[in-house]
């Protein structure tokens, strides 16, 4: 994630135990990791349009709890009004790793599982590519579709 192909990226690496306070409030991040192993992705989660727990996604009364289930997402940070988080997460270390075999173009959200490999390397996903359990852009105000997006 630090050296995407084809980007040419220099932004620090910080464990999430040690992000400040500062950092939150003056920059983009990234999260990646569910609540239980990353600390701000915990102080979030319930105020997240996409939430993830133990064994699940939870994208308001949908639910995905596929074995290699993964969800990757832009928000708003909670706590900054001008700065935005990516998350990278699933409930399974094997949810998040998922996330290297997406495609170079995504809407604000995806969730995925096994069934995103055949994206890897490629622009966009479906078609002869991989695909996405769900995938989609929110509302002006961060809202999800009521429906799974066609």
């Amino acid at each position: 994630w630090a050296h995407p192909r084809g980007w040419e990226v220099d932004y620090p690496i910080v464990d999430d135990e040690d992000v400040t306070e500062e950092m939150i409030r003056d920059h983009n991040l990234v999260l990646i990791g569910p609540p239980s192993s990353n600390l701000l992705t915990r102080r979030w989660n319930d105020r997240l349009p996409i939430t993830i727990d133990d064994d699940t996604i939870h994208l308001g009364s949908r639910a995905y709890s596929a074995v290699q289930a993964g969800a990757v997402f832009v928000a708003p940070n909670p706590d900054a009004d001008e700065q935005a988080l990516l998350v990278i997460a699933g409930p399974s270390p094997l949810g998040t790793w998922r996330s290297l075999c997406l495609p170079d173009i995504l809407p604000d959200y995806v969730v995925i599982d096994e069934g995103i490999d055949g994206a890897r390397n490629q622009w966009a996903a479906g078609g002869t590519g991989g695909e996405y359990l769900e995938a989609g852009f929110f509302g002006m105000d961060w809202s999800l579709p009521a429906a799974p997006p066609e």
